[in-house]
């Protein structure tokens, strides 16, 4: 079924590429981190260690932050299918179930027999 100008299986497609997408994301990783820096620093007033161990969990937190965005997109173009699919649906049978007017002849009193 094609809605208003929207071909269902083809938005199923792109959200489930999204969510791929969020999914490679999610997967990411550095080769280096913040962490291999500590041991650079040794002898330094102040160690490297925290601040190194900080950066890298915050680099983490950001790629799931932004495969948690990514996801929900694909989600919001998945309930908007349906929906979309559904009001589809709704109208059709609103229109289907429609009582027809009733037929109407003109009449002309003048010209009655």
């Amino acid at each position: 079924m094609t809605t208003f100008g929207m071909e269902p299986d083809d938005v199923a497609g792109a959200a489930t590429q999204v969510s791929g997408t969020a999914d490679r994301i999610r997967a990411g990783h550095f080769e280096y981190q913040f962490s291999t820096l500590s041991g650079a620093f040794t002898g330094a007033a102040n160690p490297m260690t925290d601040v190194a161990a900080g950066g890298d969990n915050r680099v983490q937190q950001s790629i799931t932050n932004a495969a948690g965005a990514v996801t929900a997109f694909s989600e919001l173009v998945t309930s908007a299918k349906g929906t979309s699919e559904g009001l589809d649906d709704d109208n059709a049978a609103y229109i289907r179930n429609a009582t027809p007017y009733p037929s109407v002849l003109p009449v002309d009193p003048d010209n009655e027999r």
